[in-house]
This record gives structure tokens, C-alpha cells and sequence, in this order.
């Protein structure tokens, strides 16, 4: 009866201290991938920033596609306050969400000159794409948590490529647009690997939808 008792006495300490290395161990895990994560996205980020400014210094004004019209919008809303028609500006027909996000940088210059806003407006859009290695590399984790390559590679490339740094250094909608589709993959993804849409996660869905479906008509 005494041996009963000493056995499982004995078998509940060691379950007990197996359970408790083991959440250690799961802590020690969450600790290590969530400092990996944010080295490799203030990494990429950091050199998101850096190439986008290269970019964006040595581009000269309305040399970019179509950034002249991107411009002329922004100002119309700025000044008259309303959208402008077609034949003022060949982006008059796009959404306005882009163009309202870069209203506060008008007021921040209001005496500015118009290749000084130019700059600033470019800087804006820059700073509007800088989320985009974060979504990349969370969501490549989540379709791939074990093949650090992948998640690097897919990192590195979504945000390396010169033409999307170009693209994201100059005036452009084509940044927000692709942050909101990043956004929507990783909701999409995070949603049917956790198996059911809570109220938040349809909140988040919807917002992202709308903010892309705003910011460019193709997207729509």
C-alpha cells in the first residue's frame, strides 16, 4: 500500500516536471522565433527604407510613371477640396484613399515649393509600403514555419526588387494597394489555419478589403 502510494507520488512529480520543462521549453521556442522575427523584418525594413531613399533622391520629378498626374490629384484635393475630372488629371478616375493619406503632408508645407512637396509626398509613400516586409515575412511563416529559406527568400524578394522599390520611392498608389494585398493574404491565411472567423478577424478582413478596393480601381 506504502509502495502504491511512493509510486504514484513519484510518477506525479516526474509528469509534473515533464509538463513544466516542456513549457519552458515551448516559452524558450516563442522567445527565440519572435526575436528572429523581429531581427529579419527590422532588417529587411531597415533596407526597405535605405534603397527606397536611393530611389527616391536620385529620381528626378515626373520622371516616374504617370507621377505628374498622382501629383495633380493630391493638389486638386488639397486646394479645391474635390476629385478632379479626367481630362485634369489622367488618375482622376482612381479612388481618393492614397490621395487623403497624403493630405496631412500638404498642411505640414504650406508654403512649400512644388518639387519640395514633390520630395516629401515621395518619402509619404515610401513610408505608406514599409509595412509590407513585416506581412511578407509573417505570412511566408505561417505557410512555411520550419523552411527559413523560404520565409528569408520570400522576404527578400517581395521587397528587394528594384522596380517595387522605384515604384514605392516615387508618388504612386501602386504602395498602398500592395499593403493592402498583403494584409488580405495574411488575414486570408491566418483565418483558415485557425479554422474559424471570429468577429475581429471579419472586422480586420473588411477594413483591409476596403482600403484596397479605395486606394486603386483595379484592385476592385
Amino acid at each position: 500500500m506504502y509502495a502504491t502510494f511512493l509510486s504514484a507520488q513519484l510518477f506525479r512529480i516526474i509528469v509534473h516536471t515533464r509538463y513544466t520543462e516542456s513549457m519552458v521549453f515551448n516559452q524558450s521556442v516563442r522567445y527565440l522565433h519572435q526575436r528572429e522575427a523581429f531581427i529579419v523584418i527590422s532588417f529587411f525594413t531597415a533596407l526597405y527604407l535605405l534603397f527606397g531613399l536611393l530611389f527616391l533622391a536620385f529620381t528626378a520629378p515626373y520622371r516616374a510613371p504617370d507621377e505628374g498626374p498622382h501629383y495633380t490629384y493630391a493638389n486638386t484635393l488639397y486646394t479645391q477640396h474635390r476629385i478632379p475630372a479626367i481630362w485634369e488629371s489622367l488618375e482622376g478616375h482612381q479612388p481618393p484613399l492614397y490621395y487623403l493619406l497624403l493630405q496631412p503632408f500638404f498642411w505640414m508645407t504650406p508654403d512649400g515649393t512644388k518639387f519640395s512637396r514633390v520630395y516629401l509626398l515621395r518619402i509619404a509613400t515610401l513610408l505608406i509600403g514599409a509595412g509590407l516586409p513585416t506581412l511578407v515575412y509573417l505570412t511566408s511563416r505561417r505557410l512555411f514555419p520550419i523552411d527559413r529559406f523560404v520565409q528569408i527568400g520570400a522576404t527578400a524578394v517581395a521587397t528587394m526588387t528594384p522596380q517595387f522599390l522605384f515604384m514605392n520611392g516615387v508618388i504612386n498608389n501602386d504602395a498602398l494597394t500592395n499593403l493592402a494585398g498583403a494584409a488580405s493574404l495574411f488575414l486570408i491565411v491566418r483565418t483558415l489555419q485557425e479554422g474559424e472567423l471570429s468577429r475581429r478577424a471579419m472586422i480586420w478582413n473588411m477594413v483591409v478589403v476596403f482600403a484596397g478596393v479605395f486606394s486603386k480601381l483595379s484592385l476592385a
